[in-house]
């Protein structure tokens, strides 16, 4: 897993990858003049990607609200998706979670 995180255009700044050691420097230089390091809520930032950000409500706020489970949940993110990023692909996963429901849930399979 990678230690770089991308900071950008929210910063004032074209968008840098750092990593832990400069995120670290930057940090501790913005504390000793009195000021934080924005730390945005994890609702309000998506980590590889803005498929999600664009919609009106994102899929795992509407999946957790409605205490969806998490077969339906992903179904739910792949349909959400598939126009923004993997199109056939996030339709044929979504699909698939679905015939896990119907087996594990009502005895169905796919024959």
């Amino acid at each position: 897993m990678s230690s770089d995180y991308k900071f950008g255009p929210s910063w004032g700044m074209e968008t840098q990858l750092y990593n832990n050691a400069q995120i670290k420097r930057v940090r501790d230089n913005m504390l000793n003049k009195g000021t934080t390091m924005p730390n945005p809520a994890p609702s309000a930032r998506q980590v590889g990607g803005s498929h999600y950000k664009d919609m009106a409500i994102e899929p795992s706020e509407f999946i957790h609200r409605n205490n969806i489970g998490w077969l339906e949940g992903n179904a739910i993110k792949y349909i959400c998706r598939h126009s923004r990023k993997h199109g056939a692909m996030d339709i044929d996963k979504a699909i698939h979670y679905l015939e896990l429901l119907k087996e594990w849930q009502y005895g169905q399979s796919k024959s």
